[in-house]
């Protein structure tokens, strides 16, 4: 009997798991996830996505293969595999992370191991959708298949086309229509654009599949409609994932039951509170709880993970993103209108996402002038600089990927030939540049080959240079007043366009290549035919020079930007003025279409880009971010105060003394403020501006005390006398002369003028912020000019000397020599500190290593952030976190609101 009763439980147990691993077997998934790709760029969050979306299949009674970084033959043996157990499922799905392309309306697959040098190789080193596909259709209720697979491929800018064919690589995934009932392709993104990887551990795409895909009773197009939308939030509408084929009237759940069945039992005030912030991953979510419930049932998982957070964060950079320091020479979008590339004359290139306006990354190695452009597929940037390099961007890292230099003339020695101009061709196999003595050179782009130097613009400088929408042409403009076209293949000009009596600023072909726009120094915007040069019309709307020209994709309108500080719109067919687009504060140097034609974005001298609605001329949104420029950084005399003028009108008081060191503004100027400086016993402190005005302050609580002001010239440099009743000034301006400067001597407690002196032309100009000193005694003003000539002025006599080699040392001893640099040590001389752009650096006198950086932000934000033993510790105004980045690598996360906790938290070491 016992015996029997054994096999009968061996049986029912045996029965029991057959049942099981039926119902399992009859719902089959195959999820992938490539990641390491070995001939191009890594993702992130393929592999971390193929294991929670398997994961979370099996939980729900799916048979599931994990794959990942399958090669191409291991990728097919993988389908191959998995197709014969869709033969005899009622639900099949295969899952797919990574990188995708089109090319020839055929959806590739693309395997770890892919080069795809050529169009003709995708078969070879490929697997086609149309492949998968095949491989589902066993499944006798659901046949789905996920792409999260819509990211550029980096392979497609390297490929070469067969010659005779006109296939080309599109962005993303194409669209397609499944041909048998019950079969359903799920795009991360819409056909033709791009998935984001986010910033998360989870792609957008995954995670909203995670959030929806384990939901009971929920049928599976509702489940991936609750997905798009989730999706379009998240990316702020960049992204939309998309359903293509169709299903039967009846429901199609990958979970059944009733939602309602599923929900738990009533929960206490912490399981609600600790339900609603597990997944977040926030770490003053966390914080929260652990005040609320210190000893509570989670409490240790939160600890657990607000230190996960915290060690996850050591390593990272901080670092400030702004806006370009100077004038914003050019703007570009990405061909799927998502971003936006600038140049500027301060030498760095910055990538903004067009929705939020963000600032994504900034990349930095030209000495000056950056003009920019994307290649044809969004994966790179190009620039150039005065210092004669053309650029190669990663778009998506910001990593410079390749240098190509120009070669010196033989008959210029000294000069670097800058390059000016520069613009990728149409299949991004080449690039063109312009530089400032008359060449034009075609590099090819996959390898920085210079391929050929074309001489013309009468040698003069070649301000724009771009190719026709064949390229088989190039195109130039000049200081020669000229626009040449040449044929590409072989340099051979072809024809020269005169008509412009002034520099030619910006050319460009029409989208069907039979026309060019072009703008000038002239002020005029003029269209010419391309095959016959003939010129069409010349139109006279701006009052300065036109800078920038551009046509509408549909080849319907025209935009020129001009130093008059306006954008005109024109009907390209009959030059009819359009609108007038007005609201930059300096002239506009590069104008630019969406390539949707819905949009234009604006680069100007006010350093700012604008994106406009093109059709209603209404401004959408100012990518900004000024640097605000430090000057004449001091330390008080006493303690351990520093202060320091910035561009931003404000004079700026920091305490170093402090274990959490915080600023504080002084608000009254009206333009830059360019010098300032303590009184001696450290209670007064004055700032001098280009407003033309200083300003006396007291220092302990703020106040304005009085203001000093004969609107004469800006104020370059300031001074107390030791004994602290005297302040010094020296004001710059212009007269039927030039440049003149004088130097005021003031009465510090009534505000009074008590003498002037005023200097001559031959002793240099002023500019120097600290140029201006008492001797110890107080008994003269020494002032050092650009001239690097020393004047010194008896203060009660007004007897003015100038200092050289054979002054007397005893007028030279007695004079505090001027330093030269924005740099100061504090009173206790244990630190100094010293300017360098927008940052104030704090260093240690005796080591010479810097303690703590503070960088001013654009909108009066700012960041301090320590080095060495203080690494890490980091405090902020509350704004801040909307200019900062944390960089580790060429990965860029942004910082969350609360990342100033975490370094001022008392358990963190």
């Amino acid at each position: 009997m016992g015996q029997f009763l054994i096999i009968l439980l061996f049986l029912s147990v045996g029965f029991l798991n057959g049942s099981i691993s039926a119902i399992a077997a009859n719902r089959v998934a195959l999820v992938i996830g490539n990641s390491a790709y070995q001939h191009t760029r890594v993702l992130r969050n393929p592999g971390p996505d193929a294991k929670a979306i398997a994961e979370t299949f099996k939980k729900i009674g799916f048979d599931v293969s994990l794959k990942r970084d399958l090669t191409y033959k291991q990728l097919r043996n993988a389908l191959r595999v998995f197709g014969r157990k869709a033969r005899s499922a009622e639900m099949a799905v295969v899952y797919y992370a990574g990188h995708g392309m089109e090319l020839g309306k055929h959806n590739w697959l693309v395997p770890v191991d892919a080069r795809i040098k050529r169009d003709d190789e995708v078969e070879d080193e490929a697997v086609s959708l149309s492949y998968v596909l095949r491989k589902v259709q066993g499944a006798s209720k659901l046949k789905l298949v996920i792409l999260d697979a819509c990211r550029n491929n980096p392979l497609a800018s390297k490929m070469a086309m067969s010659s005779g064919l006109t296939r080309s690589v599109t962005r993303g995934l194409g669209r397609i229509e499944p041909e048998s009932d019950g079969v359903l392709v799920a795009y991360a993104a819409k056909h033709g654009t791009r998935a984001l990887d986010g910033d998360g551990r989870h792609s957008p795409y995954a995670a909203a599949l995670l959030k929806h895909m384990a939901t009971p009773g929920l049928d599976v197009r509702l489940m991936f409609g609750k997905v798009r939308d989730d999706v379009r939030k998240v990316t702020g509408k960049q992204q939309e994932p998309f359903i293509y084929g169709s299903l039967g009237g009846q429901p199609v759940m990958l979970v059944k039951g009733n939602k309602l069945a599923s929900l738990p039992p009533a929960q206490s005030a912490e399981s609600k509170l600790w339900a609603r912030i597990e997944n977040g991953g926030r770490l003053s979510d966390l914080q929260f709880y652990l005040r609320e419930y210190p000893k509570g049932q989670y409490a240790p998982l939160a600890r657990f993970r607000k230190q996960e957070i915290l060690r996850g964060l050591k390593g990272w950079k901080l670092t400030p993103q702004v806006g370009h320091s100077s004038v914003v020479m050019s703007v570009s979008f990405s061909p799927d209108g998502q971003f936006i590339a600038s140049g500027g004359s301060d030498g760095t290139v910055k990538l903004w996402e067009k929705e939020t306006g963000l600032l994504l990354r900034t990349m930095t190695g030209h000495s000056f002038w950056a003009p920019v452009g994307f290649s044809p597929d969004g994966l790179l940037i190009v620039s150039s600089g005065s210092e004669g390099t053309v650029k190669l961007w990663d778009s998506a890292t910001g990593r410079l990927l390749r240098t190509m230099t120009a070669p010196r003339s033989e008959n210029i020695v000294d000069l670097v030939e800058t390059i000016v101009s520069v613009s990728f061709s149409h299949n991004g196999q080449h690039i063109v540049s312009g530089d400032r003595f008359g060449k034009v050179r075609l590099w090819e782009a996959a390898t920085g080959k210079l391929l050929r130097t074309m001489e013309g613009q009468d040698h003069s400088e070649v301000r724009v240079v771009g190719f026709s929408p064949d390229d088989r042409r190039i195109i130039s403009g000049g200081e020669d007043k000229t626009i040449e076209i040449w044929d590409t293949a072989s340099g051979k000009l072809l024809r020269t366009l005169k008509g412009h009596s002034e520099t030619v600023f910006s050319v460009e072909f029409s989208p069907n290549g039979r026309f060019i726009v072009s703008g000038g120094l002239d002020d005029t915007v003029k269209l010419w035919d391309a095959q016959t040069g003939e010129l069409k019309y010349s139109l006279t709307g701006h009052v300065k020079p036109v800078s920038s020209v551009s046509f509408s994709p549909d080849a319907k309108s025209i935009i020129s930007g001009s130093m008059d500080k306006t954008i005109k719109v024109w009907d390209a067919a009959s030059g009819r003025l359009q609108r007038t687009l007005t609201g930059h504060a300096r002239g506009v140097a590069s104008v630019k279409f969406s390539p949707d034609g819905i949009q234009l974005i604006s680069g100007s001298y006010d350093k700012t880009v604008k994106l406009w609605n093109a059709s209603t001329g209404e401004l959408q949104r100012t990518l900004t971010g000024h640097l605000k420029w430090v000057s004449s950084v001091v330390f008080s005399p006493v303690g351990e105060l520093l202060a320091w003028g910035s561009s931003d009108h404000t004079v700026i008081l920091f305490d170093t003394s402090t274990g959490s060191p915080q600023l504080r503004r002084l608000i009254g100027h009206t333009d830059g403020v360019s010098s300032v400086v303590f009184s001696p016993d450290g209670k007064r402190l004055v700032s001098g501006s280009f407003d033309k005005t200083m300003k006396l302050w007291d220092v302990r609580t703020g106040q304005l005390l009085r203001t000093f002001t004969r609107r004469i010239g800006k104020v370059n440099s300031v001074a107390f006398s030791p004994d602290g009743h005297s302040v010094a000034s020296v004001e710059s301006y212009r007269d039927n002369k030039g440049h003149s400067w004088q130097v005021n001597l003031w009465n510090a407690q009534r505000g009074k003028l008590l003498r002037t002196f005023l200097g001559s032309r031959e002793d240099g100009y002023i500019t120097n912020e600290d140029s201006l000193v008492f001797s110890r005694n107080g008994q003269h003003i020494s002032l050092h000019s650009i001239g690097n000539v020393r004047i010194a002025w008896d203060v009660t006599s007004g007897q003015r000397t100038v200092i050289s080699s054979d002054t007397e040392i005893d007028m030279k001893t007695e004079l505090r020599i001027w330093s030269g640099g924005n740099s100061t040590k504090s009173a206790s001389g244990n630190e100094r500190a010293e300017a360098v752009g927008s940052e104030v650096n704090i260093i240690k006198a005796k080591t010479g290593v810097r303690a703590f950086t503070i960088s001013n932000l654009p909108g009066s934000e700012w960041m301090i952030y320590g080095h060495g033993r203080n690494n890490g510790r980091y405090v902020s105004s509350p704004g801040a976190h909307k200019y900062l980045r944390l960089v580790k690598g060429y990965e860029v996360k942004p910082v969350p609101e609360d990342y100033k906790a975490a370094f001022f938290d008392s358990d963190v070491k």
